[in-house]
């Protein structure tokens, strides 16, 4: 055993070791876009930073991610646009960062951009002063620990992008926490995400015996999948006409749940997942924090109506003025979950609501987040400033 231990040890440190070697090979070649992101695993914020990176394929730019994941054919799109850089298999981490940033210094005219990775702002003190680097932040965090990473280097930072209001202004109280000149607060950039809409408004029918309700994301805490199926279940034993699908790694699920839920499980083909919001009419968001969740503009795009908590960005967009979705903004779990069965009943019994909120959803989405836009806020963002 310690022998097979030896030799599998010795065949790790090998491969390191040649991994390693092709990285410094990539870093000679001169490049001035770098950008360090988690991984390719295609969560929403994944298919975001891909957004980025396909808005700049023409540039030969480097992407570092934090890990690698088991979505090889997400891995596919990001290898089709950029040149990508594990970093999880980079030994020597001190080194690594000097190597990187020395690359990077000898640039002419380099810009850096990162997105929720601690290897980037560690990277950020060894940066030569004519580096422009530009931070992305999706979502204020409940234990901020990014935000609060991001803290010593806050005067390095030449643009920092959020995707609304309410993430500005959290930063706002973090900086007069922490005594950050009032200057930096100049450099915050709104950018919201794109979307590609349909060309027509997916038809659906709203006449069926029961109407489909989405639960799209991660299964994590903060996304609380537990009330979703609380939700469920107080559905069914009101024998209220919906059925429920969790989109995601909720395996451990089935089984355990009543019988107007389906577990469907992780999707990685965007046409396959874009068949089931073209057969849906509600998309529940029963998230904890939130920036403006890409399942949100997936869903919209395809005419399915909202029910979201009032949290991060959502209520910027999400608003009964505009007849768009729904939102539940209590606190307490059984409160949620009670408001966002009324919503349901409420919308069981006016179908046609459902069905005005369809087209405004798709409208909205259309005007609002289009890739032309967030194509030209990004190349004004990175070249024109």
């Amino acid at each position: 055993m310690k022998v097979v231990t030896k030799i599998c040890e010795m065949y790790r440190k090998l491969l390191s070791h040649i991994y390693t070697n092709r990285v410094k090979k990539i870093l000679k070649k001169p490049r001035h876009l770098f950008f360090f992101f988690p991984t390719w695993y295609f969560g929403g914020a994944d298919r975001v930073h891909l957004d980025i990176l396909k808005v700049f394929k023409n540039e030969d730019s480097i992407c570092f991610l934090n890990h690698s994941a088991n979505n090889l054919e997400a891995k596919k799109e990001f290898e089709g646009v950029t040149t990508l850089i594990v970093i999880e298999k980079l030994k020597l981490r001190s080194y690594m960062l000097r190597k990187i940033a020395g690359a990077i210094n000898q640039q002419k005219e380099p810009i850096v951009f990162g997105c929720g990775v601690s290897f980037f702002y560690d990277l950020i003190p060894l940066l030569a002063s004519h580096v422009k680097i530009i931070d992305l932040t999706h979502c204020f965090g409940k234990g901020g620990e990014m935000e609060l990473r991001s803290l010593p280097n806050v005067e390095r930072l030449d643009k920092r992008v959020v995707l609304g209001e309410k993430t500005k202004l959290n930063f706002q109280k973090l900086y007069e926490l922490f005594f950050v000149p009032e200057t930096c607060l100049e450099r915050f950039c709104i950018i919201p995400n794109q979307i590609t809409t349909p060309v027509h408004t997916p038809s659906k029918n709203y006449t069926s015996d029961t109407l489909k309700v989405l639960l799209v994301c991660r299964n994590s805490p903060e996304k609380r999948p537990d009330l979703f199926l609380k939700i469920a279940e107080s559905c069914y034993e009101k024998h209220l006409p919906f059925e429920f699908s969790m989109i995601g790694a909720f395996e451990k699920h089935r089984g355990n749940v009543t019988p107007n839920v389906e577990i469907i499980g992780e999707i990685y083909n965007r046409d396959e997942l874009n068949r089931y919001y073209i057969d849906a009419h509600l998309l529940l968001v029963t998230s904890l924090n939130e920036g403006f969740p890409m399942v949100m503009l997936e869903g919209m795009s395809n005419g399915v109506v909202p029910i979201a908590t009032a949290v991060g960005e959502i209520p910027e967009h999400i608003a009964p003025i505009k007849k768009n979705g729904f939102l539940v903004a209590y606190e307490d779990d059984a409160d949620i979950v009670a408001h966002f069965v009324d919503q349901l009943t409420y919308l069981s019994n006016n179908r046609d609501v459902i069905e005005e909120y369809s087209r405004n959803v798709y409208e909205y989405v259309k005007g609002e987040f289009s890739p032309e836009h967030f194509s030209e806020a990004y190349r004004s963002l990175f070249f024109d400033s």
